[in-house]
């Protein structure tokens, strides 16, 4: 997925950006058609997402910023979109669930 990911372009892109506190986070959602995959993943997935979160937290007890970045991979089974629809659509949740909900389009 990782090699997918790097390249293959994005058929759909969403970024956030989130500040609270003594935490800044930046999140990119990438989703990729999945036909470079080897073919035993045929049928079962249709789409590989990738998650990228960039966070930058203060630490008060040695007054510092540290930065972390993470990367996720994800595969699903919901057909990649097609034209202007978008595929990804903001969850209104808490914590993680706040990333991005990955909808069907139909």
């Amino acid at each position: 997925m990782k090699a997918l990911a790097r390249e293959t372009p994005a058929l759909s892109t969403h970024r956030q950006f989130d500040h609270k506190r003594q935490r800044i986070e930046w999140r990119e959602v990438r989703v990729f058609a999945a036909a470079a995959l080897p073919a035993e993943w045929d049928g079962l997935i249709s789409t590989v997402i990738e998650v990228r979160r960039t966070r930058d937290v203060f630490l008060t007890s040695i007054g510092e910023w540290r930065k972390t970045v993470k990367l996720a991979y994800y595969g699903s089974d919901c057909a990649p979109p097609s034209g202007p629809s978008a595929m990804l659509r903001r969850s209104v949740g808490t914590g993680a669930s706040r990333i991005a909900s990955i909808m069907c389009v139909m």
